[in-house]
């Protein structure tokens, strides 16, 4: 759930060699995890084992244990795994359809495009798909487009996907529960809206090698301006999620051209964008724009 370090911490794991590793991915910040009785005595052992060479059992230890929010229902804490993402999940591609503001999940025949302001800190693009039936989605998400820029030569491209209840409300995750006489912790920082993601588009050259389906790598080796009216597709990594919606409940991809998260404290300035002008999402037919999401359906 942290807006910062969540990133990295999943590809550290991944991207260890040793098979002697081990996950547990908590639905609190790192504050709170770290000073729990029992999440100390879960890091002694295993600093035991590998620093001092005890034989403590720690080898038996599951693998991975993961959380899964359940925003307005209970969140799973410590559901055991064998690797991070899960093995029964399955990549699905949740088209975007700009003339119905919606996500589907066959592609969409007939072209359309939506624009919104792409300087005034308010304009954005919504798209929603309601779930019939309870779903999880734990893994990493990635957001392809086919973008436009009218008015300028690149792009800062800002993504949030967003739990929403069966009305359309969104829910948020309360990660931090402080008693009031310490609330000046920036609010920020206590709730989790959902993952997020970002790109800047002149720098959407892939490293091929490198890039998944899922996980894609930017090279950030050189800068491709956009020139007017040229359409390019764009792959944004959202950060890996794992979440539960029940049936009727929906989910949400908002893009916009300014952060929507917002500053995670306060005083700290927004990350500086080349956004003028118009941002056009192209979708349908020829435009594949379209959320991939590593689904669980229950």
């Amino acid at each position: 759930t942290n807006p910062v370090h969540a990133y990295g911490t999943f590809e550290g794991f991944l991207g260890i060699s040793s098979q002697a590793k081990w996950l547990r991915v908590h639905n609190t910040m790192e504050w709170v995890d770290y000073y729990d009785p029992i999440q100390i005595e879960d890091l002694r052992r295993f600093f035991d084992r590998y620093l001092k060479d005890m034989e403590n059992g720690w080898e038996k230890t599951p693998k991975v244990r993961l959380s899964v929010l359940d925003p307005g229902g209970i969140d799973e804490v410590g559901r055991v795994e064998n690797d991070f993402p899960p093995a029964q999940f399955q990549y699905e591609q949740l088209f975007l359809d700009a003339s119905a503001g919606a996500l589907t999940m066959n592609p969409v025949a007939q072209e359309s495009k939506v624009q919104y302001r792409a300087d005034d800190g308010k304009g954005q693009a919504t798209f929603t798909i309601r779930f019939e039936e309870e779903s999880e989605l734990i893994g990493y998400l990635k957001l392809r487009l086919w973008v436009e820029a009218d008015g300028a030569d690149d792009m800062d491209l800002f993504v949030l996907v967003q739990k929403l209840n069966k009305e359309g409300d969104p829910f948020t995750s309360t990660v931090v529960h402080l008693p009031e006489d310490v609330m000046k912790v920036p609010i920020g920082l206590l709730v989790y809206p959902g993952p997020n993601g970002r790109l800047r588009v002149s720098h959407r050259q892939l490293d091929e090698e490198r890039s998944t389906p899922s996980r894609p790598y930017h090279t950030h080796k050189m800068e491709e301006l956009l020139s007017s009216g040229q359409i390019v597709p764009v792959e944004i990594p959202i950060y890996p999620i794992g979440m539960r919606w029940h049936g009727g409940e929906q989910l949400r991809v908002i893009v916009a051209g300014y952060d929507l998260k917002g500053p995670l404290f306060p005083g700290t300035p927004l990350a500086p964008t080349r956004n003028k002008g118009k941002h056009i999402i192209h979708t349908g037919g020829t435009y594949d724009s379209h959320l991939l999401v590593p689904m669980i359906r229950r």
